[in-house]
Parts: C-alpha cells; structure tokens; sequence
C-alpha cells in the first residue's frame, strides 16, 4: 500500500501550518530518510515536528525579549533551508516581515514562492555577509554546529552585525558531551569527508563547550542574554545574545511540545483492532488524541486510562492518568503505520506532537 504523506500530515495539522509538502531535494528531510534510515511517514512527521518546535522557539523567544515581529519590526532565520519552520513562522508572523538566507539558490526560490518571504543569498564564509536591511531578531539554527574553530567567532561577529539597534540573536550549538572525542576541552570539529555543501573552510559536526561560547561571545562585544542547555529536540543547546539589548527581568521558559507514544497496535483475542499509548505535556494529560491509520482518520481515542508506570518515569503524580486507548470492530481497519496526534493547550499556549506504531506492534 502507498501512504499519502501529504494527504496525512494536511488532516493533523489542519490550518495550524500553511504547507505540509516538503521539497524532494530538502537537504533535512532526505537525511532523515537516508541517513537516519526513517520511514517516510515518520521522517515525514519528525521533519513537520522539528519545524514547529523551531518556530516555536523563535516565537517564545523574541515574545520574552519583547519584541513583536507580529506587528513591527523584522526577522530574519539564516541557514534556513527549504523552510522547515518557516511554513509554521508565517501562521504567526506577517510573511512580509520575515527574511530567509541560505546558500542554495532553488531553496530561496521555493520559500519565496511557496510562503512569500523576502530572501536574501547567504555567504559561503562570514566576510562575505551582507544584507539588504537590519533586522531586530535573527535565528540561526544548525550553523554553528557545522563550522570549524577559525570561523566560529567570525560567523558570530558577522551575524550580530545584522541586527538593528537593540536586536538579538538566538543560535544553536552542540554541547561537548555529545563528541566522542575528549581530546579538547574546549572545541572539537569532526570534518565531514564528503557534503554537498563544501564550504572554502570545510563543514562538519562542530562541539563547544559552554565557556568556549561565552569568550567567543564577549570577544566580538557581545553578551548573553540566555543560555538553555539541550533547548532544541533535547539535542542542541540554544543561545541568545545581543550588544546593546538588556536582559529582562525574568528567565527564558520554554514550551516543550507534547510527548506521544504508541505501545500497542493489534488485533485482541475478540478479533478486535487495539491501538494504546500515552501522551503527556509537562507530565500532565493532553486535551485530546486523535488516531490515525496509515492516511485515513480513524477516530479519538479514550483518555485517562491509568498508566502508574508514567509517574517515576515522567516524574510527575498526574502522569499516571496520560494512558489512552482506541478500539475498533472493523475488519476493513487494518493499519500499515498507526499516527496518534495529541493536541493540548495550556496557559493560553496551543501545541500538538505525533507519535508512531506499526501495524502488529504489542
């Protein structure tokens, strides 16, 4: 059976993103697929997943230093591929508002086209950035993460010389502890052998630690305005830095997305199709999950079925209610890959995660 990914992920996000399609020669997504080895349905969710969550980065983030990009002031998210968290920044954020930069001339063309952004080239080395206007927050998400030490401080310098007066910049970086090699302290740069992407300095998987950004940061007259450890997908640490924007008073908090996860999927002793799981957002129940089988809706499931197991794991006394269960009779109803979306909304703030079965799974 072929799985209409598209037809899929449009009926889980509904109006909430504004294209669910993604580009076939979307650098992100094919690493996914090929790299990671993914089912296409799943690498198909996690590549939307990741989206949201950066664009839900970007917006808690600029909304906490007061800036509101939904009504003044511009953006820009620099390295930004075909669009991964732009199809969700623009539900938010006028599109007339936000800047896209990357190296790839058809990736620009198919963001312009495809959410009406402004787009500028992006630079193959720092000295050569350049942009048409200043911008009052800029986003770098998985940059940093790929250049070697002798560019790491001139890539910061560069990008922070975009913004306008009292703007910040958020970045990403992959702590030290993810590096197998302990042989720095400070920086390890594991080149990659081959990449699409050759840049003049070489590209690969870039490892700092905490101290090593922070000399970096004050060396090109900067200083933080946040630091939170493994802020993005629990994988990379973000930063937020500015010269002239004061800290605010309070701390950056950050909305993690919901936790779903689909244990069971068969049919029980009474010939019955059996789908369960759990779905949790900060340890608590979510508000509803809707089940799906292969690219066809199925129907909501049943919440609070008890799940003691959660409370140690999850670390909260109200996990042990974040069971659900679906069941149905239908003998046509015979999954390939079983979707369960979860959707919540708390404190005003609205989210939603997937999560996957295979059919036969117990």
């Amino acid at each position: 059976m072929v799985i209409n990914s598209d037809k899929l992920f449009a009926q889980i996000w509904d109006s909430r993103i504004a294209n669910v399609q993604i580009h076939p020669d979307d650098e992100m997504h094919l690493h996914l697929v090929q790299a990671l080895e993914r089912d296409p349905i799943v690498a198909h969710g996690e590549y939307l997943l990741t989206g949201a969550e950066i664009a839900a980065l970007i917006l808690q983030t600029s909304a906490w230093l007061g800036i509101d990009l939904a009504r003044s002031g511009r953006m820009l998210d620099y390295a930004s591929g075909y669009g991964r968290s732009t199809r969700h920044l623009v539900k938010s954020i006028p599109s007339d508002r936000i800047w896209v930069s990357e190296i790839q001339a058809e990736a620009l063309a198919h963001q312009s086209k495809s959410y009406g952004v402004h787009s500028m080239p992006a630079a193959g080395v720092p000295t050569d950035l350049r942009a048409p206007v200043s911008f009052d927050f800029v986003s770098v998400i998985s940059l940093l993460t790929h250049v070697p030490r002798k560019t790491f401080a001139q890539w910061l310098n560069a990008l922070l010389d975009l913004l306008a007066p009292g703007g910040a910049l958020l970045f990403t970086t992959h702590a030290l502890d993810l590096s197998l090699d302990t042989a720095d302290s400070e920086f390890v740069f594991d080149p990659y052998a081959e990449h699409r992407f050759e840049t003049p300095d070489g590209y690969g998987n870039t490892y700092v630690s905490r101290e090593y950004v922070e000399e970096q940061i004050t060396a090109v007259g900067a200083h933080i305005l946040a630091a939170v450890p493994k802020a993005l997908t629990g994988y990379q640490d973000v930063f937020v830095v500015s010269r002239n924007r004061d800290r605010p008073l309070d701390s950056l908090k950050l909305s993690e997305n919901p936790r779903i996860v689909v244990d069971v999927c068969r049919r029980n002793s009474e010939g019955m199709l059996e789908i369960g799981g759990w779905a949790a957002w900060k340890g608590k129940p979510v508000e509803s999950v809707v089940l799906y089988g292969d690219d066809t809706r199925l129907d909501s499931a049943a919440l609070g079925y008890q799940r003691p197991d959660l409370v140690e794991a999850l670390g909260c006394a109200e996990a042990k209610d974040c069971g659900w269960v679906f069941r149905s009779a239908k003998s046509e109803v015979d999954p390939e890959i079983v979707t369960a979306a979860g959707y919540g909304s708390f404190a005003g703030v609205a989210t939603q995660s997937v999560g996957f079965g295979i059919g036969g799974q117990s």
